[in-house]
């Protein structure tokens, strides 16, 4: 059953009997002219998306709501998504048996949602989150944007393009692409789950840089991070909370782009070379390496150290 009319308990009059003194949440606004205010909510909201009688004999109705610029920023920060245009979206449902009412609040973005039951408490707990991190002294670079840095820095001023495979298969011949893009262009491969290919034989993902030194630059959202860079040079993000494992061959070289609390575990062959970079120092970075092979690490801004954990 769907309606433009809010439901209203038998007796409640039009506009709710709390609509004189109800106010509108910091951050939310509504979608439609005349606000509904459900009893016992101080929240105004609008635009009914469903209604629905269940066979307890409790009734619920699910609006949407419309959440103001700040309340999306905020939001994004909370939940850790990187994109500043990801859309929010935001519901409320509220069931209603026979002597009381429940209502649990559903915020989306960047394919995360999180739900709660008091809007207010919310607000709070996220504001004080955010503020929190970012007044916290020496607060750490982003996982995104230092990985962006890492990507520029290893163009060396040459133009990058983003490219997003349109299957598997594209990105396998994609991520080994000796040659390169044309013009001189630095490829940036955007992988999803859809598209991360299937591990090989030796259990990894190969990648290889283009033959004339420039650099490929590699993230992907799939919790597949098991890379294994065979040649060239790669610029590779690797933040899976389900484990990391990279293998850095014979004279490739790489820089591993993580968060602290992400485990990465790296072996480096005769003569190759790895930086990790990480926003802030961790204890879960792991590496081996062989022969000639190198490892460095760099926290936050500050330079490249060796890597004192050999084997």
């Amino acid at each position: 059953m769907t309606t433009a009319t809010a439901r209203q308990h038998k007796g409640i009059p039009a506009g709710g009997q709390f609509a004189a003194t109800a106010r509108t949440e910091s951050g939310i606004a509504l979608r439609q002219e005349a606000p509904v205010i459900l009893p016992g909510s101080s929240v105004a909201y609008g635009e009914i998306v469903a209604e629905h009688i269940h066979a307890d004999g409790s009734e619920s109705t699910l609006h949407a709501m419309t959440t103001s610029p700040e309340f999306d920023s905020q939001l994004r920060a909370y939940l850790g998504v990187e994109d500043p245009e990801a859309l929010v979206t935001m519901t409320i449902e509220s069931v209603y048996y026979e002597v009381d009412e429940g209502q649990v609040y559903t915020a989306t973005c960047g394919g995360q949602e999180i739900t709660f039951e008091v809007l207010s408490s919310f607000l709070d707990k996220m504001g004080a989150a955010v503020a929190a991190n970012a007044n916290a002294q020496g607060r750490p670079v982003r996982v995104h944007r230092l990985f962006l840095t890492a990507g520029e820095h290893a163009a060396g001023g040459a133009p990058i393009r983003e490219v997003e495979p349109e299957n598997k298969a594209e990105s396998a011949s994609l991520l080994n692409n000796r040659a390169g893009l044309p013009d001189g262009e630095v490829l940036h491969l955007e992988l999803h789950h859809e598209t991360t290919p299937d591990h090989g034989r030796d259990g990894y993902v190969e990648v290889a840089g283009p033959a004339d030194g420039r650099p490929l630059i590699v993230h992907t959202g799939s919790t597949n991070h098991h890379f294994r860079v065979a040649a060239g040079t790669a610029v590779i993000r690797a933040d899976s909370s389900a484990g990391n494992h990279l293998v850095i061959g014979s004279g490739a070289r790489a820089t591993i782009v993580s968060s602290p609390d992400a485990h990465v575990r790296v072996h480096v062959e005769d003569s190759g070379h790895a930086l990790f970079r990480c926003e802030a120092e961790t204890d879960r970075f792991l590496a081996f390496t062989e022969g000639t092979g190198t490892v460095e690490v760099q926290y936050g801004t500050s330079g490249p150290l060796p890597y004192n954990r050999r084997t």
